[in-house]
């Protein structure tokens, strides 16, 4: 099975990012998502985008979600119903 690639937009040192990060790195795991994290820092086009909203995620440059990780609004972008 192939899995979806979110990207997150991030910040070293960040302590939200950092969060988010592990958070997301253990629900990709049991479902069907991949990540990719890309620091914003000296990126001035991506400072611009998401320099107060990090961590961001996002698929296709699209927002899932600022700060802080919302599997909810992940599921129901995909149209994917996860047992709990």
């Amino acid at each position: 099975m192939q899995k979806t690639e979110l990207v997150v937009y991030s910040r070293a040192g960040c302590h939200l990012c950092d969060a988010l990060i592990d958070e997301l790195t253990g629900f990709c795991s049991a479902n069907p998502f991949t990540f990719t994290d890309i620091d914003i820092t000296g990126n001035d086009e991506l400072e611009q985008l998401y320099g107060l909203k990090v961590p961001v995620v996002t698929y296709n440059d699209i927002v899932l979600c600022e700060y802080f990780l919302d599997t909810k609004a992940i599921t129901a972008y995909f149209g994917i119903s996860l047992e709990n």
